[in-house]
């Protein structure tokens, strides 16, 4: 009997753990899309659904910056943001951005008002109706400088 439920046990604990990993392998999701690569930086973008601490929930594109470098970099760029296909932020200064970054750092944007806006874009309010919608943005006039 004492053998049997060991074997039990082992067996249910071994379903166990495989339903675990196998699950925590598929629920992961890296929806992060190449924008650009330049100088040795990586930028991704991906849609996401926030859910925020206060304020409407929102679709924002998050921005994910990779020094792929032992080299600090600093990032310059004009956001060219296209809403019904139109853009509202070309030739703004408000739209020129810096961002420095370490060797080798890589940040991302988060669902999160408190995050760093420069790795967050609003798209769209959601369960709301929508007269304006993100089609489009850029990352204009990209410039990645080397510290030197």
């Amino acid at each position: 009997m004492k053998k049997y439920i060991n074997s039990t046990v082992k067996a249910i604990f071994s379903l166990f753990l495989l339903s675990f990993f196998t699950t925590g392998a598929f629920a992961q999701s890296d929806d992060w899309q190449v924008l650009t690569q330049k100088d040795g930086v990586e930028i991704k973008y991906k849609y996401s659904d926030c859910d925020l601490e206060r304020g409407f929930d929102q679709e924002w594109v998050l921005l994910q910056f990779n020094n792929t470098t032992a080299t600090k970099k600093t990032l310059i760029w004009d956001l060219e943001l296209y809403f019904n296909n139109d853009c509202k932020t070309c030739g703004s200064d408000e739209y020129h951005l810096v961002q420095e970054l370490k060797p080798n750092e890589s940040m991302e944007g988060i669902c999160s008002v408190n995050t760093n806006t420069n790795l967050r874009i609003f798209s769209k309010f959601l369960n709301r109706e929508n007269r304006t919608e993100l089609t489009d943005f850029k990352l204009a006039n990209l410039q990645v400088v080397s510290a030197k």
